[in-house]
């Protein structure tokens, strides 16, 4: 059975990510579109910097929003097993055991050497 948070589209926030990337997606397909009509009809060099220059953006602008959406989502799934833990409603996990050794006369435990 699938709780709440398994279904994204359920979700708004995913909701607006996915709307605002189709649109940024659209955006940088059109400029690509633009640019390629305007080396077609040999548009002047300026022209074409400039809407290389944008389009060089538009990919920067989309890379970041990609990158703080996972950013919170990673951040907020955090918040929440800390909240779980806290409250009580879960366990926090065990740590891991204590590195085995070959050597017998090592002591791993004792981590001041």
């Amino acid at each position: 059975m699938m709780s709440k948070s398994d279904k994204p589209l359920e979700s708004k926030k995913f909701i607006s990510h996915m709307q605002s990337s189709v649109i940024w997606s659209l955006l940088i397909a059109g400029g690509l579109w633009r640019l390629e009509h305007l080396i077609a009809v040999g548009a002047g060099s300026v022209i074409l910097s400039m809407v290389t220059t944008l389009l060089m953006t538009m990919v920067i602008v989309k890379g970041f929003e990609e990158a703080l959406y996972i950013g919170s989502v990673a951040a907020l799934e955090s918040y929440v097993k800390m909240a779980e833990v806290a409250l009580g409603k879960k366990t926090p996990p065990a740590p891991p055991p204590p590195p085995v050794s070959d050597d017998p006369e090592r002591d791993y435990t004792d981590t001041k050497t």
